[in-house]
């Protein structure tokens, strides 16, 4: 391998050694991202498959959710202190072992635990794709390899579930899992021939840090992703709401008392670090609302299947690659709080013009709002990556880059967790308007969901009325969901407006920012 003084002494060209780094990387962040949705596709087979029920399909989505959320922190300190890759390979090993399990798993209960198991792995993993190439580039390189990174990250999920959508439609649901371990054992070889091994750090592993911020993020995740199914005041959805905000009290108690903590408060004094995994966040609840919302609206409205539906999200990306792409020379123009604000903005566009979609529109009146949004992704990911990470120490590349990941996790399970109570919330307003005049057989599928509705209605006279019924309800749902997300993106784009610090990512590479 390359000497990292060779590496760092030579031109403005990329060596060989640099460029499997970032593919690599690149490639890790993407199967973790992709593991993530791929499932979706899948879920019908697996339901006739496995017998689950509704809640156990949510958990098997869920279940890998919250062991990522909950586990990459610890994780990114395991890696400062053990090595790097020597903690990322172990992920790899276990996510791939958890998948190769699922592909024989006759029983749903069973893989919802290898779904956490698999999750688990993740965690391991996430963090040190993007420290490796903090920590291995040379810094006239990060700049464009964190770009490379974050708009990799941002586009995983539409690329693994239009993915899985290929596997499903010409094989089964255990082709997503074969994917899973192929692409783990490539990556597990990749790794171990292109990326350096590093010395185990003498710091001690912060271990009460790392317990109490496993247990706070997933008391929050579980109840962000349970408060959708069993309303905001169920006992199982308070509970863990309080004991996570109690948890989060006791890490910050924990971190500020001990010697060598796992997440350094004083980074949050960095209005670039503060500002970053605030934009890291609502960027990820923008994303996963609108990919949700759109999937279903696709495959409920349109009558799409998964494969047809993601093959017509797979555009969305191409916006978010080239801004990405774009990323080094616009942050030599630009200041960091003029690109985040920006993409804030056009985010916040993009959802009032999907709350304006109609129940009659078409593929491009769904696509037209998304490339708006993956424009503004385009824009701010990148920056946003970069501010986490730039001020914090050497030492702390990993948990920078796990705090980096929590945000996007936090992220993703707050706006699907939005998305779908509001989309709830309106269907049963509107549906209870027009329910005396439904036919009294139809009205408990209306009443539950557009799904049901369009499964177990009749064709005639009074099924093509309560249909017409749950699908109007549906349309208002989404838009009433996407007019909300849009006004919270807003509103967090006002925030940033005046937390961002106004330098360039160039500029920001010597030390922490304390420029007001």
């Amino acid at each position: 391998m390359l000497e990292r003084h060779e590496r760092t002494a030579r031109g403005p060209g990329w060596t060989r050694q640099q460029k499997w780094e970032v593919i690599v990387s690149c490639g890790g962040v993407a199967l973790v991202i992709a593991a993530m949705a791929a499932p979706y596709a899948a879920l019908p087979q697996l339901t006739v498959a496995t017998g689950a029920t509704q809640a156990q399909l949510t958990w098997i989505m869920d279940g890998y959710t919250l062991a990522l959320a909950c586990g990459v922190l610890p994780a990114g300190g395991l890696g400062d202190r053990f090595g790097r890759r020597r903690i990322l390979l172990i992920g790899l090993a276990v996510f791939a072992a958890a998948s190769l399990l699922s592909i024989w798993t006759p029983d749903s209960g069973m893989l919802v635990g290898e779904r956490i198991v698999a999750g688990i792995g993740a965690a391991l993993v996430m963090p040190s794709t993007l420290s490796a190439l903090t920590d291995g580039l040379p810094a006239r390189l990060q700049s464009l390899a964190v770009g490379l990174w974050a708009g990799v990250a941002g586009t995983g999920g539409v690329f693994g579930m239009l993915g899985s959508g290929l596997l499903v439609e010409y094989g089964d649901w255990r082709m997503v899992f074969v994917a899973f371990v192929v692409c783990a054992a490539l990556l597990f070889g990749l790794y171990v021939a292109v990326i350096p091994a590093q010395r185990a750090r003498g710091s001690k592993w912060d271990v009460a840090g790392s317990s109490t911020s496993a247990i706070a993020v997933a008391a929050l995740v579980f109840a962000l992703i349970e408060g959708p199914l069993r309303g905001w005041t169920h006992p199982a959805v308070v509970i863990p709401a309080v004991v996570g905000s109690v948890g989060v009290a006791v890490f910050v108690m924990v971190e500020l008392r001990t010697g060598n903590p796992l997440l350094p408060m004083n980074l949050f004094l960095s209005r670039g670090f503060s500002s970053g995994v605030l934009s890291i966040a609502i960027q990820f609840m923008a994303c996963f609302a609108a990919v949700m919302l759109t999937f279903q609206y696709m495959q409920l409205m349109l009558g799409d299947s998964p494969l047809q539906a993601g093959l017509a999200l797979a555009p969305i990306p191409i916006p978010l690659i080239l801004g990405s792409l774009l990323t080094p020379w616009l942050t030599r123009i630009f200041s960091l709080r003029q690109l985040i604000v920006a993409g804030q903005l056009l985010i916040a566009i993009g959802f009032y013009a999907f709350g304006r979609v109609s129940g009659t529109a078409d593929h491009l009146d769904l696509l037209a709002p998304q490339l708006i949004m993956t424009t503004g992704y385009g824009l701010a990911t990148a920056p946003s990556t970069w501010a986490i990470v730039r001020d914090a120490p050497v030492g702390k590349h990993g948990v920078a880059a796990a705090v980096n990941d929590v945000s996007r996790e936090f992220g993703a399970a707050i706006g699907i967790a939005l998305a779908g109570s509001v989309l709830a919330a309106r269907y049963a307003q509107t549906v209870t308007a027009h329910l005396p005049q439904v036919a009294p057989e139809l009205r408990a599928p209306v009443s539950k969901s557009l799904a049901t509705t369009l499964a177990t209605t009749p064709r005639n006279d009074a099924g093509s009325y309560a249909t017409q019924v749950a699908t109007d309800a549906f349309a208002q749902g989404v838009t009433a969901a996407a007019t909300t997300l849009g006004t919270v993106v807003l509103v967090g784009a006002l925030v940033l407006l005046f937390l961002t610090p106004g330098v360039r990512a160039v500029q920001a590479g010597s030390g922490p920012d304390r420029r007001s």
